[in-house]
């Protein structure tokens, strides 16, 4: 693995303060309700130098309470193990993530939603130099997938405020969100690293009938510089994502289909004394497509196949530093069933294949998952 891709890794994981998707409309009626998780993930990177096999078992919890009828909180916690094995050396990255909280509140009819966030700072944080950031660096590639990339970090806290409005069966609406990141101490003996900030504004629509949902909506975001002992390091380009959707559903069986286009900015590095290194991609336009079709029986259990795609396009260094695009194909089976009333539980697999650096390097995964969901 190249040393310069080395480094970009350790800075893609660290460049974000990663929040949980929980903004959206309220659900009045909707029950206290949590969940627990397991979900496995292996993958082998294979390549002429040998190959490198990384694997992660995380344990996710996470939780909803109504508070009142316009009043919501949810919360977010981890604990992962990762593992890397490069010939007979094995590293391992283990320890709980930031716990994180989200209080989401309606007024003036659902036509206002506003939400605050926080990350507190419990995850592993000041990481060895000799294991653990190896094993931070081949688990930020962006060519491989895991449900959670890094641990812990600073304190966070973000503020979002949206809006919508309805006419007949379509519905337009928009947010924006700000997003602060405290600093921390990402590896042993380096100082404090303080990852930029966020603003984010989205715009979204959508319209349904009595069978079809069609929704889409447009994502930017910028982000401020961020800074290690107080000093310019590494700023994030902006970003630009567009979703479409599509739910379809009969008594009988349900199809589901996203579309995802990410546009990726150009990033800033910067050198000892503050001055810009290079401002190039360090990472591509992302494609990526999913899709489900779940059968039901006595709305007691379900079966779905699924299938993934995701294309990423080359960066922008030339000669030795240049990586080359990438692509991965993934397609699993997953299944469901209620308990009874007040639980719900479900089991999932997903095999993946595909090609890194034009082709370079082999590409093979497999996800595995069970969850068990209770309402209270």
């Amino acid at each position: 693995m190249r040393d310069h891709r080395l480094i970009l890794a350790i800075l893609a994981g660290l460049m974000i303060l990663t929040t949980s998707s929980i903004y959206g409309q309220i659900v009045y009626g909707q029950p206290a309700s949590g969940s627990l998780r397991m979900i496995y993930s292996n993958w082998s990177i294979g390549q002429s130098a040998g190959s490198i096999d990384i694997s992660q078992l995380m344990f996710p919890v996470g939780g909803f309470f109504p508070l009142q009828d316009n009043l919501e909180m949810r919360f977010f916690a981890a604990n992962a193990s990762n593992r890397v094995d490069i010939g007979d050396e094995e590293y391992t990255l283990s320890g709980m993530s930031d716990i994180r909280l989200q209080l989401n509140g309606s007024m003036s009819d659902d036509r206002i939603l506003l939400s605050m966030g926080i990350n507190l700072p419990t995850g592993k944080k000041k990481l060895s130099h000799e294991e653990e950031q190896l094993v931070m660096a081949v688990l930020t590639q962006n060519y491989v997938s895991f449900p959670i990339r890094r641990l812990g970090e600073g304190l966070g806290i973000n503020f979002l405020a949206g809006t919508a409005m309805s006419s007949g069966n379509s519905r337009l609406g928009g947010t924006i969100m700000y997003q602060f990141n405290g600093s921390y101490e990402a590896y042993e003996d380096e100082g404090d690293y303080k990852p930029g900030n966020m603003l984010s504004i989205s715009a979204n629509a959508d319209t349904r009938s009595d069978k079809l949902v069609l929704l889409g909506d447009i994502t930017l975001s910028s982000f401020s510089t961020d800074k290690l002992r107080d000093k310019k390091f590494f700023k994030q380009g902006d970003q630009l994502g567009i979703h479409a959707g599509i739910i379809y559903g009969e008594n009988s069986y349900t199809l589901e289909g996203d579309l995802n286009y990410l546009i990726r900015g150009r990033n800033e590095s910067y050198s000892e004394d503050e001055v810009i290194d290079y401002r190039l991609k360090v990472y591509g336009n992302e494609f990526s497509m999913t899709g489900k079709f779940a059968y039901h029986y006595q709305e007691i259990w379900y079966v779905a196949p699924v299938f993934e795609l995701r294309l990423i396009a080359g960066d922008e260094f030339e000669g030795e530093c240049h990586f080359g695009s990438a692509n991965n194909i993934g397609f699993g089976m997953e299944y469901g069933r209620t308990l009874n009333k007040d639980y719900e539980f479900g089991v999932g697999f997903k095999y993946y294949t595909g090609k890194a650096d034009d082709g370079d390097i082999d590409l093979t995964g497999y996800r595995l998952s069970a969850s068990i969901g209770a309402a209270f």
